[in-house]
């Protein structure tokens, strides 16, 4: 009788998704050389091709296909199994929540923090993740239970709900000569001045690259750094300008926050979660009408402050 490691079947699964070794291995959090030797190694068991090895990538074969759908069902099943005995005997659950670094910055820690003074008998793991698609595969493969995520909203096995709404400003000196434009500041009349950038790692340094590119524009990199916090450290010092999402400066900054006028600059972030998991484990469901609740709160007293 076969005996499959779940890692085997998640690492499948993945590589079935991603069409590519190397990227399902960041997903299952494995090395590409471990991760293929599983594969070979299952393969050989098997003695079957899931495979077919091409020179961009690989493809399932209909073998492959087969495996696939029961490799889905019985990690399903799997979970579920868990979630059914575990209540016999846990007095703490778990949550565990995949976000971006926006949203860990911002909203999330203070909306997560009123949830957990409310349900005490829970504990949850914050994981930050640089890049959407290695976010939600971790939450589609049950890595995590939640994903807060400021994707389109389009992934096979997940649900999006809408969570918070942000916008980029930019964030420069006091004296800087944006400050004199008195009104919303234009990507491209930014980019005239130098910038103080994020690490390639970060969603939000290859969104502003690729809009530069668009313009046709090489921005003028003073420097770059990991952490937002530097990042503003660094412009209160003169050094040049930064772009950060609104919602993740402090009230404390003592440098100029001017709206970049944008259409790309509106942010939607998005809660993300299989519809399994809310069958399971029910306080996910909790968690996501807390935050929802957290958002629309937060919403109430923007209009009222303007109003």
């Amino acid at each position: 009788m076969f005996h499959f490691d779940d890692k085997d079947l998640k690492l499948v699964l993945a590589v079935d998704r991603c069409g590519n070794i190397s990227e399902a291995a960041r997903a299952v959090h494995l090395a590409v050389s471990s991760a293929s030797a599983r594969i070979g190694e299952l393969e050989s068991r098997l003695d079957v091709r899931l495979f077919e090895r091409r020179s961009h990538g690989v493809r399932t074969t209909p073998a492959g296909e087969v495996f696939v759908r029961h490799a889905r069902k019985m990690i399903l099943e799997a979970e579920a199994l868990v979630s059914d005995t575990e209540r016999f005997r846990r007095t703490n659950t778990a949550l565990r929540i995949a976000s971006n670094v926006n949203a860990l910055a911002s909203f999330l820690p203070g909306d997560v923090g009123r949830f957990m003074t409310a349900h005490p008998d829970l504990s949850v793991t914050l994981t930050h993740f640089s890049r959407a698609s290695e976010l939600l595969a971790h939450v589609a493969l049950g890595e995590s239970d939640l994903g807060v995520t400021a994707s389109p909203g389009d992934f096979a096995g997940l649900r999006f709900l809408p969570y918070e709404t942000d916008r980029l400003t930019v964030l420069c000196p006091l004296d800087h000569p944006l400050t004199k434009l008195h009104r919303p500041v234009r990507f491209t009349e930014a980019l005239e001045y130098e910038y103080i950038g994020l690490t390639s790692d970060f969603a939000l340094e290859r969104i502003v690259e690729e809009k530069a590119a668009e313009a046709g524009i090489s921005p003028r990199i003073r420097m770059r750094v990991g952490f937002y916090a530097t990042a503003r450290l660094l412009v209160t010092t003169g050094v040049g300008f930064t772009i950060q999402p609104a919602g993740c400066v402090p009230a404390d900054f003592s440098g100029a926050m001017l709206e970049l006028d944008e259409p790309w600059s509106l942010r939607e972030l998005k809660l993300c979660v299989r519809e399994g998991t809310l069958a399971t484990k029910p306080e996910v469901g909790l968690l996501i009408d807390s935050l929802r609740e957290c958002s629309a709160e937060r919403q109430k007293l923007h209009f009222s402050a303007q109003n």
